[in-house]
């Protein structure tokens, strides 16, 4: 898989980032209707602002395809201040969503980043993906929550997703099932990631240390939503311990992760 990313000066103070080829077109859309003419925004049929929170989402409409905008813009000290040290979200956001491909995770295949340096200090940026199919997984679960055979599949697709991210070095921080889209795909149903914004690449952790951080996750942001029994905790760790490559060859870590499931349950 190609994981080279490309990069082009639009002008001055926007640049564009992206892997195969630029979508110019696209990229002169984002930039008049949000950065340039941000006033006549409520004014154009193929932009809808569907969330304001730590970032702006939008969905938008270009040619045949729907795309899901994500538009940082932070004022705040803290977080200038982190973005002159590492690279901005809409730039980490497409590195990370490479890597979970590279790592055969399902989410939205980045199409474009772009960065507009506003001064000396402050860089606006932009994330952009495709539209996912489906519906987010909290909601489906609310209408499904008693599917005994769904539960198990499930369980068993999240232990396979939550081993890549351990043996690929990622650690999920938000895993809440909001932040999952399932679809059917042929006769089976998949799993796909959006948001992504908290998923962190951290090589130089040790892995045992990325075990205990992604489960501890996992289980806190999704022990009201997914209330697990036992028994579906013993088979997610069925599902998670042969396939993730710190738990091989230590048994003694293997027991301490048992305990440290079953004593968070």
């Amino acid at each position: 898989m190609n994981t080279k990313l490309h990069s082009e000066q639009y002008n001055s103070a926007i640049k564009l980032y992206y892997q195969d080829d630029l979508p110019h077109k696209l990229a002169e859309k984002i930039i008049d209707c949000v950065w340039i003419n941000p006033d006549q925004l409520k004014q154009e049929e193929d932009f809808e602002l569907i969330q304001e929170t730590k970032a702006r989402v939008f969905r938008m409409k270009f040619g045949n395809q729907t795309y899901y905008l994500k538009n940082y813009a932070y004022r705040n000290s803290s977080k200038v201040i982190k973005n002159m040290l590492r690279p901005v979200d809409a730039l980490k956001c497409f590195k990370i969503g490479m890597k979970l491909l590279h790592a055969d995770i399902a989410t939205a295949k980045p199409v474009l980043s772009l960065t507009m340096r506003r001064n000396a200090w402050l860089v606006d940026s932009i994330f952009v993906t495709p539209e996912v199919p489906g519906i987010d997984l909290y909601t489906y679960l609310s209408k499904n929550s008693s599917d005994l055979q769904l539960r198990t599949m499930l369980i068993k697709k999240i232990a396979v997703i939550w081993s890549k991210l351990v043996n690929h070095n990622l650690v999920h921080l938000d895993p809440w099932l909001g932040n999952f889209m399932i679809y059917p795909i042929k006769s089976d149903l998949q799993l796909e990631l959006i948001d992504i914004d908290n998923i962190y690449s951290l090589p130089y952790l040790p892995q045992k240390l990325l075990v205990m951080k992604n489960l501890s996750k996992l289980r806190s942001k999704q022990a009201n939503s997914f209330a697990a029994t036992q028994a579906e905790i013993d088979l997610f760790l069925d599902e998670f311990r042969p396939r993730c490559n710190a738990c091989q060859g230590s048994p003694y870590f293997q027991l301490a992760l048992s305990h440290f499931i079953k004593k968070s349950h």
